[in-house]
């Protein structure tokens, strides 16, 4: 079965689309200067003014590769608040199709208009894993069904206090839908400027992840509740210019879209939210020849202005504001620092950086039968990586490869297809859990001791030869399928 929208449906670059349309799509998402069809226009909203009358509709079905290898914590752990059972585990995902829409009007030979909405998001469900949650913490060692310990006990591992006693399989999803709607004015003969708002919907949800509630900053908040909706409200500007018979430029800027509060994952979601980052795209499209084409683009992605993305996984902190005080007070979520814990102020995040992706396309146009081929690099945002967050948000690809080919059947009518590869990539991380020893106090100030935050035993989180050591792996096929209506006319042959 293909269900539409599915988060797992496109290759990414971060949580980014790589392309718009089987044209950007079929060169590594390389075309934010190339006028085709109006699917450019949910790139850069300025292109409208070049382009005749067009519509596409777009349909792209992803196939992700997914998962992580657990080696054994060393022989010298004594304490572990939270390791992965040693073994090799995959992701699984359901089949995606993830549809597309653009159309460009033509009122005049300056004024251009339309609409048009993608969607974009990652989805990763682990379904044969398990976990041991404090051990070496007398009375409360536990070996839990799933990967974060969010099921029942194992078989034969007795009454566990720690485990989450509720859905094993754990993952997270998140679906985006944003809707534009283009204007955009030919000011002279070489020059386009646009504008388009946005309205942006997202969901979420996260599973399998409720044996973490006590370290939560809202334990009734964090795991197995159910989708959740935000909208966001923002807008996006362009410009295309050529200069030159031989050279068009493009650039857009859609500043940061603010979405509501995901309420139902308050105690997961560092911020309480997913907004949109800030992106810029620039391209350049270079006439080779009149058959010929060579596209460069830059794409730039500002996550770290986003609390959940920026925030780093600082498992220290987080063991001592959080982890240490709750174990002492019998799991009261009243103790420790509120704001050390998931969802808090200064808890655990992606520990995401801002990116840059650099991309490359070329194009051969025949009679009716064109060809493409691109190359991207520079999509994985991953900065302080720490295995709590990396095995469950898995975005350590950074590389993509694609193809692509349009046929035109008829003056008013191309089809399209392109196929692009999310190169396989691994990344070794840590696990700032797995082993920790015992230390002196953790008080920073005698402000802990009045305020009733201070510990009088410490846990060390530090790095260590005797930590566990997980790699995590990813790569995603994907096919796109384009259907390009010329609604004025001949197409365009630029």
């Amino acid at each position: 079965m293909i269900a539409l929208f599915t988060p797992a449906a496109q290759a990414f670059n971060g949580l980014s689309l790589p392309g718009a349309g089987v044209v950007q799509t079929g060169m590594a998402g390389a075309g934010t200067a190339m006028l085709r069809d109006s699917a450019a226009t949910l790139r850069n909203p300025a292109a409208g003014a070049f382009l005749d009358p067009t519509s596409t509709w777009d349909l792209a079905i992803g196939f992700p590769t997914a998962g992580y290898e657990a080696s054994e914590t060393g022989p010298d752990s004594r304490i572990s608040l939270f390791e992965y059972h040693e073994g090799s585990y995959r992701s699984v995902y359901e089949l995606g199709g993830a549809p597309s829409y653009s159309r460009n009007w033509r009122p005049s030979e300056r004024w251009a208009w339309g609409w048009g909405f993608y969607g974009a998001g990652l989805g990763t469900t682990l379904t044969d894993g398990a976990a041991n949650i404090a051990r070496g913490v007398p009375g409360l060692d536990s070996q839990c069904q799933g990967d974060f310990g969010g099921g029942d006990p194992l078989d034969g591992a007795g009454r566990s206090s720690q485990c989450g006693d509720r859905r094993a399989d754990a993952g997270i999803q998140l679906t985006r839908v944003v809707l534009g709607m283009h204007l955009s004015y030919r000011a002279t003969d070489w020059l386009s400027i646009g504008a388009a708002p946005v309205l942006a919907a997202q969901q979420f949800s996260a599973t399998g992840l409720a044996a973490f509630a006590p370290y939560s900053s809202e334990p009734d908040r964090l795991s197995d509740n159910g989708g959740d909706v935000a909208w966001g409200i923002g807008y996006r500007l362009g410009i295309h210019a050529r200069p030159l018979s031989w050279l068009d430029i493009g650039l857009s800027y859609q500043p940061r879209v603010r979405t509501g509060e995901l309420d139902r994952y308050q105690g997961l979601l560092v911020g309480g939210r997913l907004d949109i980052p800030t992106n810029f795209n620039l391209g350049v499209h270079l006439y080779l020849s009149p058959r010929q084409s060579l596209v460069l683009d830059l794409d730039a992605i500002e996550y770290r202005e986003v609390a959940m993305y920026e925030s780093s996984p600082n498992m220290q902190n987080f063991v001592d504001r959080c982890i240490v005080p709750r174990l002492l007070a019998g799991g009261d979520a009243a103790a420790g620092d509120r704001e050390s814990c998931l969802g808090g102020t200064s808890g655990p995040g992606f520990g995401w950086r801002d990116t840059v992706v650099r991309k490359i396309g070329y194009e051969y146009r025949g009679d009716r039968l064109a060809w493409r081929v691109g190359y991207s690099r520079g999509g994985s945002p991953i900065d302080t990586p720490d295995a709590l967050m990396t095995v469950i948000v898995p975005t350590v690809v950074d590389e993509h490869v694609a193809i692509g080919a349009s046929w035109r059947h008829s003056a008013g009518f191309d089809i399209g297809f392109a196929l692009s590869y999310a190169v396989r990539a691994t990344q070794e991380v840590r696990n700032g859990l797995s082993n920790v020893s015992l230390r002196p106090s953790v008080i920073t100030s005698p402000v802990d001791v009045i305020g009733g935050d201070a510990t009088w035993i410490g846990l060390d989180a530090g790095s260590d030869t005797s930590d566990q050591t997980v790699r995590i792996s990813m790569d995603t096929w994907q096919f796109q399928i384009g259907l390009n209506f010329h609604l004025g006319g001949s197409p365009r042959r630029d």
